[in-house]
């Protein structure tokens, strides 16, 4: 769910520094004009109370109708990507790979079995590297805390399957076959795909994790000719990671809602 944490990464600290500039304001108005060393060597008390009032709405999680909008809006933005890449890639001649001939829509029986099967392995790989990873354990718990604290069941359904259906639209429905439905393609489809998740508190080891997920998508696209594999895989696998903080942290806080 990087497209959310993206949009929302800079939203708090917009509207500390605009609190923060009016209350700086107002103590200027109540002190009256002083000489700038004096402003300088000694703050006023109101900014010696701001600082922690700032610092917490900078790590205050994200409205609800802020995580929705944003999910909605970059898995729009990202899907029509995908789909415009996708009819481009059909329509024009210059282009000699057709996304939609390489990699389109064959659900068969047996996909349902590799979609279960690469949810529980990447949700049991998760759960392991939580447990043993410190640097992935503390980025997704800054990313899970600033996305999902206001989200209720229904809501982590929504952003986990808007968002993974919009990503691999473009990652895997478009990027991967333009680039070659082999390993290159799989490789710079995954790396590009990892890269964005460094956003909204989240650092070098979870984009690490975010490239190997995207690998083993891109993989399993080019192994079943079909898009809607790592499109289920990855909606199902967000929703997985979702519901299991929410209930583990709902464990933790009583007083928390699911």
């Amino acid at each position: 769910m990087a497209t959310v944490t993206l949009l929302l990464h800079f939203v708090p600290s917009s509207r500390t520094s605009i609190t923060a500039s009016r209350n700086r304001q107002r103590s200027n108005k109540v002190s009256g004009d002083k000489p700038a060393q004096e402003k300088l060597s000694i703050p006023a008390p109101s900014e010696a109370r701001e600082s922690p009032v700032a610092s917490k709405a900078t790590a205050a999680p994200a409205k609800r109708e802020a995580v929705l909008n944003a999910c909605f809006l970059t898995s729009a933005g990202l899907a029509a990507a995908g789909l415009a890449l996708r009819q481009a890639s059909h329509s024009l001649e210059f282009l000699s790979r057709d996304c939609t001939s390489l990699l389109g829509y064959e659900i068969h029986p047996w996909h349902f079995g590799a979609t279960i099967g690469l949810v529980a392995f990447i949700s049991a790989l998760r759960l392991g590297l939580l447990a043993t990873w410190p640097d992935f354990a503390q980025s997704t718990k800054t990313a899970n805390e600033r996305v999902l604290s206001s989200l209720g069941t229904w809501d982590c359904a929504a952003v986990a399957f808007s968002s993974g259906v919009g990503e691999e639209l473009l990652f895997r429905g478009a990027l991967l076959p333009l680039v070659g439905m082999d390993a290159k393609g799989v490789f710079v489809s995954g790396i590009v795909f990892g890269a964005l998740h460094v956003t909204g508190g989240r650092n070098i080891a979870f984009a690490t994790w975010a490239s190997f997920v995207g690998l083993l998508y891109g993989f399993a696209a080019v192994w079943t000719s079909d898009l809607c594999v790592p499109m289920l895989a990855h909606s199902s696998a967000n929703l997985v990671a979702a519901l299991y903080w929410k209930y583990n942290n709902a464990r933790e806080n009583p007083r928390l809602d699911v």
